[in-house]
């Protein structure tokens, strides 16, 4: 993984190269969904002197992630071909994936292509 990924993002990937057909099969652990905030934003109730975390809706939070897990994929896809100076590789293939409709806390996905 390149450099500028949110600490909290998985580092780890695994890949093999497909010679005859110029692939690359990568197999790599997408971020899990606690990588999106749980709150909007922190209040300080001067009443009881302490900050209140209030809490981010369901449905705009599962859209981050969404949108977190395409743009972390996008990256990946780009900066393989981007680092592919001598044209060896031809495609990427998405051979299995598992994206979440409803994230699941407890459930992380991965993707192989």
């Amino acid at each position: 993984m390149s450099a500028g990924w949110p600490l909290q993002f998985p580092r780890a990937a695994r890949t093999e190269w497909d010679r005859t057909a110029r692939q690359l099969i990568v197999d790599w652990q997408l971020p899990s969904f606690e990588t999106v905030p749980d709150a909007t934003r922190v209040r300080y109730v001067k009443s009881s002197d302490e900050y209140k975390r209030i809490a981010m809706a369901a449905g705009p939070r599962a859209a981050l992630y969404r949108d977190a897990l395409c743009q972390s994929t996008l990256r990946v896809v780009a900066d393989l071909f981007r680092a592919d100076h001598f044209g060896n590789l031809a495609s990427l293939s998405s051979t299995a994936t598992s994206w979440p409709a409803t994230p699941q806390p407890d459930k992380t996905p991965t993707t192989i292509w």
